[in-house]
């Protein structure tokens, strides 16, 4: 039983020692991306990687997303998302959207932060994915929402297409984060704002299924 192994050279040296041995290699964290995982799988029927463009995002919707503070790569994100706003040199600013339920600093840096509550943002992704056109999405605004707000995001998703992104934060459910996949893929940002890969893990997997395999 391993936490998340990221080093191809460990992870064959393990995989020796299982093949050795006859033994079952197990990897868990508390805090991980299954819902990443899963969510893509949802989406594409197989696990992907998402590489952000954040310097290419003319529209940026971040849903509970602190890809600034947090996640694989925020000092790069954070440079990357900064050079289009950089008044002096920028030739016209990018605009930031930032759905959140506490603080962060992608908020703190948003052109338009609307505070919610973390549960709300599935039913917010559903709506938003149904403005746009995304085939099967279907939902309603919960109660309280400034909707104003939501209406000018989806405007101005769809004026800009293929130079917008939006992002979810890994702690959201699958269900939101295969619902940013679908509207990524019908603004076209995909392969523009945000490239897919194969996973980086040598042995990408489902952590929670993998603990309770070990409880078994």
């Amino acid at each position: 039983l391993t936490d998340t192994v990221g080093s191809p050279t460990l992870a064959s040296s393990i995989q020796k020692l299982v093949a050795e041995k006859k033994a079952t290699w197990l990897q868990y964290e508390p805090v991980n991306r299954d819902n990443r995982r899963e969510g893509a799988i949802r989406a594409f029927g197989q696990d992907v990687e998402s590489v952000y463009h954040f310097d290419k995002a003319r529209i940026l919707v971040s849903l509970d997303a602190d890809f600034m503070q947090v996640g694989p790569a925020p000092v790069r994100y954070a440079k990357d998302l900064m050079k289009l706003r950089e008044v002096e040199k920028a030739t016209s600013m990018s605009r930031i959207y930032a759905l959140e339920c506490f603080p962060t600093l992608t908020g703190a840096v948003a052109d338009h932060r609307l505070p919610v509550r973390a549960s709300q943002i599935p039913a917010i992704a559903a709506w938003i994915a149904s403005e746009l056109g995304v085939p099967g999405a279907a939902g309603s605004l919960p109660a309280g929402i400034d909707t104003k707000f939501l209406q000018t995001l989806v405007s101005d998703l769809k004026q800009m297409t293929s130079e917008c992104l939006v992002v979810a934060g890994d702690h959201q459910s699958p269900e939101v984060h295969a619902l940013v996949h679908l509207i990524n893929s019908r603004l076209g940002s995909i392969g523009s704002t945000v490239r897919l890969t194969a996973p980086v893990h040598p042995r990408p997997v489902n952590q929670m299924a993998e603990i309770k395999q070990a409880a078994d």
